[in-house]
């Protein structure tokens, strides 16, 4: 994804195929996966490519997979802050 981002031209660092409507969609459940199956290190990993996601991303995608997007976040700062 950080190659891709070097890539644009411009202000706004949206990829072209994540200003499409469901553009981000299919990388969601690979991220999602990560998140709540993987191992710490996969965990982390997923949340920085997800978050890269985000960043290169245009509103009306996002608005499409917030629910698919927030609930593998929410649950991994839970797990995260459980007990201290």
């Amino acid at each position: 994804m950080r190659h891709a981002a070097n890539e644009i031209d411009g202000k706004d660092k949206i990829l072209p195929g994540f200003r499409l409507r469901k553009g981000i969609s299919p990388l969601i459940p690979i991220f999602r996966e990560a998140m709540l199956n993987g191992a710490t290190d996969v965990e982390e990993q997923g949340a920085f490519g997800l978050g890269e996601v985000i960043k290169l991303s245009s509103k009306e995608s996002l608005k499409v997979n917030v629910v698919a997007i927030t609930g593998p976040l929410i649950r991994a700062v839970g797990e995260r802050f459980v007990g201290t």
